[in-house]
């Protein structure tokens, strides 16, 4: 190997770059220096990376550094004759033509390089693809068929390559776009000396407003066929699941929004954020009201499932000859007027979480299926003997008492063992009276934002609602709070104004009269209780309190529950 020949860069810019990275390449060139006059700062970080000198000292650099060579890109005259006094008497500087020539021949290298790496890799997709791919030059000729192309015809690439296309193929697309330079979609014909019939589409290749000739793209018809007979069964499926992701209940509420100070809450939140961490089973018990939903959202939106889907389904609102349908899904067929399939919400929730409120109030037959999701980790969907495995955590709620139910027979003992492994109770509001004003507060500020208004509490006012049992809990506080801002003329809320919302009972004040809503309100509950909370109670209950179940619902609805 000969003597290196030794190079100093002045000035760093694009075309600099370029040759520095030419050079370091040769094994026969030797950098020794730049002088950068400017920050060029994708230079300047190329050459910290390969360890090369930076000088800002062009006098030092030459003087210091004997080069064979000087290549001055920053044509400023005043550096140039700087440079010609500084260096030895046997080193070239550099003219600015000749740079410009390396910098052209460097750049054309590279871009043929490119071009040789997209044609691999086009060549690897083309090979990739099922589908039979030709292209024609603007002649005709055949200069290009993929191996799919060959494996559907079964014919060898010599019989079409270097073969103008009006001869081996004069119905295919490539002959009416050759004609017409415009793209051909759908069309059907069958490859020359073979019995394959197939649907190709072609389009024109256009270079700088010029035609180059054209490609089609080969698809067997049985293909074809098979694939719309598989989009024919899967359209009904994708309607639904677009209808059901409108559907999807949205989560909102993180541990920010549980908001207490009692030891009895935080205790709950501090055992739901451990249930967030695993996969196991939870169950939440607690009165209406008390936000089961909240921390049922709460746990999957602190989960690794976040990302993935919160499916709720309230199991006391649908009848049970809808509810099966609605957990497991049907196939098209399964049962009178299932005219198509529908997936069912645990599949739904598969890597996600499904959320099933008021479990409760679920019959014993449905129990005994959902027993079998808990322990299987796969459904069956109703009308099909296939299974499929769903990976889905497990919320259940209910503010029934499920250990006096196993008792009266009405719920499995062995699914609530499965249920029972991680046990959220929480606490009613008459219960935690110390969590009373700084909710009372924070509902308040997020109910003016809403209404555009500044109410706050008067000391009395806040004072009695420490005194109210409160047998709606959160829900109906939120529900009270939204009406008195909106009925509130001053910015106080009083107790005065705040005494009619309240069902007070008697002890606390005596004379107090029972506002009607209330007292129908506590009639229905007082029914519920006796008949059920689920949808045969709810509907025995409204037939003896003599009011239509919409009627029911809609004293419900009005009490916040």
């Amino acid at each position: 190997m000969g003597k290196k020949i030794k190079v100093i860069f002045v000035g760093a810019n694009p075309v600099s770059l370029c040759l520095i990275k030419a050079f370091l390449s040769l094994k026969n060139i030797n950098i020794v220096g730049l002088f950068p006059t400017m920050s060029q700062h994708e230079t300047l970080r190329f050459l910290d990376q390969h360890h090369l000198m930076i000088s800002d000292n062009l006098d030092d650099l030459i003087k210091n550094n004997p080069a064979d060579v000087i290549i001055d890109v920053t044509n400023d005259m005043e550096i140039r004759n700087s440079i010609m006094q500084l260096k030895a008497p046997g080193t070239m500087v550099a003219e600015d033509k000749v740079i410009q020539i390396l910098y052209h021949l460097i750049n054309n290298k590279n871009d043929l390089s490119v071009i040789k790496e997209l044609n691999i890799k086009l060549e690897a997709v083309f090979n990739a693809t099922n589908e039979g791919i030709q292209i024609i030059d603007q002649e005709g000729t055949v200069i290009y068929i993929n191996k799919a192309f060959t494996d559907i015809s079964g014919l060898q690439s010599e019989s079409r390559l270097g073969h103008n296309i009006l001869e081996v193929s004069p119905k295919g697309a490539l002959v009416e776009v050759m004609r017409t330079h415009q793209p051909v979609l759908n069309n059907i014909n069958e490859i020359l000396s073979t019995d394959v019939k197939g649907l190709s589409n072609g389009y024109p290749i256009i270079v700088d407003g010029e035609y180059k000739g054209a490609i089609a793209v080969f698809k067997e018809l049985s293909d074809v066929t098979k694939m719309a007979r598989k989009l024919e069964k899967s359209k009904e499926v994708i309607d639904y699941l677009r209808e059901e992701i409108k559907n999807l209940t949205t989560t909102k509420y993180t541990f920010y929004d549980l908001i207490g100070c009692s030891s009895s809450f935080l205790n709950c939140v501090a055992t739901a954020k451990r249930a967030a961490d695993s996969d196991l089973t939870v169950l939440i018990q607690g009165e209406s009201g008390t936000g089961k939903e909240l921390f049922a959202q709460a746990i999957h939106n602190y989960s690794n499932r976040s990302n993935n889907s919160f499916i709720k389904i309230n199991c006391a609102a649908i009848p049970d000859n809808l509810l099966e349908s609605e957990l497991f899904g049907y196939e098209k067929g399964a049962f009178t007027g299932a005219d198509k399939t529908r997936i069912g919400k645990f599949e739904l929730a598969h890597k996600g979480t499904i959320f099933l409120d008021e479990i409760g109030d679920m019959s014993l037959s449905l129990q005994a299926k959902l027993l079998r999701v808990l322990q299987e980790k796969e459904v069956e969907r109703l009308g099909s003997s296939d299974s499929h495995k769903i990976d889905v955590k497990i919320i259940a709620a209910t503010n029934r008492d499920l250990m006096q139910l196993i008792h009266d027979k009405l719920f499995r003992s062995d699914l609530f063992y499965r249920l029972n492994v991680i046990t959220i109770n929480i606490p009613p509001l008459r219960s935690r009276i110390e969590d009373i004003p700084i909710l009372a507060e924070t509902l308040l500020a997020n109910i003016n934002r809403k209404q555009s208004k500044a109410c706050v509490f008067s000391d009395e006012a806040a004072a009695l609602l420490c005194r109210y049992d409160w047998p709606g809990n959160v829900r109906e506080m939120e529900n009270m709070l939204e009406r008195l801002v909106f009925m509130a003329d001053k910015a106080t809320i009083s107790s005065e104004l705040l005494k009619p919302y309240l069902f007070l009972n008697p002890q606390a004040e005596p004379d107090e009269i029972v506002p009607m809503a209330e007292f129908e309100h506590q009639l229905v509950l007082k029914a519920l209780d006796k008949y059920g909370h689920h949808y045969a109670g709810k509907k025995e209950a409204a037939r003896k309190l003599k009011i239509s179940l919409q009627t029911l619902y809609n004293i419900l609805n009005r009490a916040g529950q």
